[in-house]
């Protein structure tokens, strides 16, 4: 007789049946539905199988599996660790050790080619950086020079000298990829890049003041406005000084630019002729002034044809020196007219403070160019209203002012024990043609306030 037990109930009481805790009614109705269903009686087969265990040889392979897995994690993590050291390694290696080509311009120079024997002395400018190695590769008389700079770690130097003899006529000589001798001239360090600016018309607005501002005319103008004049033959080109030239006479600045004027002529192939406009002013009087040189002028003071004078950058350095553009061979702003290295500085005493020395330092980009200190030969502290006078010449300290840009002056003002009491920051700019006297930068100061209230600075 079939019994109408779901198959559910049936497999919930077959592990009590098995184990025999049911009931002997329990026990018919189970037995009965095992002989009429197959699922059920698979499942109550499968339940009185027994369970599957392992031997030893089983267990030692499990076991063996998992000191394999544990080692296999070892290995990736020393794996990772070692690729990590050995990264670390060439890491350091090409920073303090092998090192790397290094900007051209951070290197200061200098080269003799005689023959065909080349000397070479480089310098680096980062003192926190060696150079570790120097080479020379010839290229049809092109003479490939590479120099390597790492960081210092104990011990190391920023200067060369090599001496290399070639093959062959050397006719151009490259630094890390930067000409910086041809046709037996040294070039300074702005010469290649000037070269570069070179065009043709007068009519490309962009690149005419791209060229201007690159032979510093900026720095002696002010900021300029340009008009072109290119309807009809000769063409010409205009530039309107925004500054005002104070004390100076008009034969003064004239002559600064006819210089200017035959190196836009020389690089602007179809520019007719210069002008430049300009304002004096002397006491109370301001007076406009026009300067004007056409390419027969300009030839006449380079003495040869103006427009066959640049075809290289030689040709360029060699223009720019006959001219005086070049201060001790830094590009310049035809401070040259002006500068000659000699600074002079008086600051006056008006501090409510005893202060008993005064130490003045100039930073250029950052950077200090020098440190100067004084104080009364007898110990003394400055009296109110006395001058603390300075003076120095910055070719003595490895630099000169021509060009110098983002310069400012500090003051350190200090008392007795030589304690700083306090520090005056202030802009100085070597480039304002207004404050030299002669062939010498002045700047006169005053000091007041005191180290509680603060000090402050006036001209």
């Amino acid at each position: 007789m079939k019994n109408n037990i779901p198959c559910e109930v049936v497999k919930d009481l077959l592990p009590s049946y098995i184990d025999g805790l049911t009931s002997d009614v329990t026990n018919e109705f189970i037995k009965e539905h095992l002989s009429e269903c197959e699922e059920c009686k698979k499942a109550y087969e499968r339940m009185l199988e027994p369970e599957k265990t392992y031997n030893d040889n089983d267990a030692k392979e499990v076991e063996f599996l998992k000191k394999q897995k544990k080692k296999s994690r070892k290995a990736v993590g020393m794996g990772i660790l070692i690729t990590a050291a050995v990264f670390l390694l060439c890491v350091f290696l090409r920073v303090f050790v092998v090192g790397a080509k290094c900007n051209p311009n951070v290197i200061a120079y200098d080269i003799d080619v005689t023959d065909k024997t080349v000397t070479f002395e480089g310098c680096l400018s980062n003192s926190a950086g060696k150079i570790v190695g120097v080479s020379f590769k010839e290229d049809n008389g092109a003479l490939n020079i590479t120099v390597k700079e790492a960081l210092v770690l104990f011990s190391g130097s920023g200067e060369c000298k090599e001496r290399y003899v070639a093959q062959e006529t050397v006719s151009e000589v490259y630094l890390n990829g930067k000409l910086i001798w041809q046709q037996g001239v040294k070039l300074s360090p702005e010469i290649e890049r000037i070269y570069g600016m070179k065009n043709k018309y007068v009519g490309d607005a962009s690149a005419d003041v791209n060229l201007a501002r690159a032979l510093g005319m900026q720095e002696f103008l002010g900021e300029f406005t340009s008009e072109l004049h290119t309807s009809e033959e000769p063409y010409g080109w205009t530039i309107k000084s925004g500054s005002v030239f104070y004390n100076k006479s008009a034969e003064e600045i004239n002559a600064v630019l006819g210089k200017y004027g035959a190196v836009l002529l020389a690089m602007v192939d179809n520019l007719g002729y210069t002008e430049i406009k300009y304002t004096i002013e002397t006491g109370n009087a301001k007076k406009t002034e026009t300067f004007k040189i056409t390419n027969e002028e300009a030839s006449n003071l380079v003495g040869e044809d103006i427009k066959e004078s640049v075809k290289s950058p030689a040709d360029l350095q060699k223009l720019v020196e006959k001219l005086g553009l070049y201060t001790r061979g830094v590009f310049g702003n035809l401070l040259s007219s002006y500068v000659n290295d000699n600074v002079v500085l008086k600051i006056k005493n008006s501090v409510d403070d005893e202060i008993y020395s005064v130490s003045v330092s100039i930073i250029a980009d950052g950077e200090p160019l020098l440190t100067e200190g004084t104080c009364n030969a007898d110990g003394s502290k400055f009296k109110d209203g006395e001058i603390i006078g300075f003076e120095f010449t910055p070719e003595s300290y490895g630099f000169t002012l021509a060009g110098i840009k983002n310069t400012k002056l500090l003051v350190d003002i200090c008392g007795k024990e030589n304690e700083v009491l306090g520090t005056l920051d202030i802009d100085i700019d070597f480039n304002d043609v207004n404050r030299y006297d002669g062939n010498t930068y002045t700047r006169e100061l005053t000091i007041e306030g005191s180290s509680g209230k603060g000090y402050s600075v006036s001209e």
